[in-house]
């Protein structure tokens, strides 16, 4: 496997109340650096949106080991290994510079039309993607997220989305649910327990003025659902395991 890498040392306002790299943080180093490598094979995601073209989120795994710390150099990794209908699959880890593995991370991918947000088949992108052949555990692909709203527990918020929450594509960038879905976490859980399962999907988008209202459920004590919804049905969902 030959994963394009960079590396990054963790800033102090990347990290949370633990001083270890927030989750939203470790979504940002996963998608600067996709769109670094992209960029590399002049694919950069400005030329893609010149031609009428956006990739967009639509699942995320991670698996943690642990969080990398306030101060401590990673090298993050990545490469696109192939696809599944309409979608794009690509993997990313996160290690110490002493090979030690921190996050692994299997996500989903569609290519769309910037115009009308129509889903491209991949055999409309113009360029080749230097396949890989997949190296992480098929655990990491294969993290389902339970159906329903159960638990003993709950907790949430309503928030109404702003200029800050946005990204170019004029809706909540995906790094942005990752600090959403803590925030609807009671906080004597989210501050005590690192996070080691992430499973993260997105049904529609939100956009500004949307009011979003984002609901957790305990699963167990350490297993957690949390859902976004709006006016339009629901916006995401995620599966927390501590």
């Amino acid at each position: 496997m030959m994963y394009y890498r960079q590396e990054r040392t963790v800033a102090y306002y990347e990290c949370d109340v633990n001083n270890r790299l927030k989750l939203s943080g470790a979504l940002q180093y996963m998608q600067q650096t996709s769109s670094e490598h992209l960029a590399g094979l002049n694919q950069s995601p400005e030329q893609l949106h010149r031609q009428g073209m956006v990739f967009l989120l639509i699942k995320t795994n991670l698996k943690i080991e642990r969080m990398p710390l306030c101060g401590e150099k990673v090298s993050i990794g990545t490469a696109a290994i192939g696809t599944k209908g309409p979608r794009f699959i690509r993997e990313f880890v996160i290690d110490s510079l002493q090979g030690e593995r921190l996050i692994s991370t299997y996500s989903l991918w569609v290519l769309t039309d910037t115009a009308n947000h129509r889903i491209l088949r991949p055999n409309a992108y113009p360029y080749s993607m230097g396949w890989q052949e997949p190296a992480l555990a098929e655990e990491v692909g294969n993290i389902p997220i339970p159906k329903g709203t159960f638990g003993s527990e709950s907790a949430g918020y309503d928030l109404e989305i702003r200029y800050s929450h946005l990204d170019i594509n004029r809706h909540v960038n995906n790094c942005i649910y990752a600090d959403l879905l803590c925030d609807a976490l009671p906080y004597h859980v989210v501050a005590t327990q690192p996070i080691k399962t992430l499973a993260l999907s997105f049904q529609q988008e939100a956009r500004q003025g949307d009011l979003l209202q984002v609901q957790s459920h305990a699963l167990s004590p350490l297993a957690w659902k949390v859902a976004g919804t709006h006016s339009r049905g629901t916006c995401f969902e995620a599966l927390v395991e501590l």
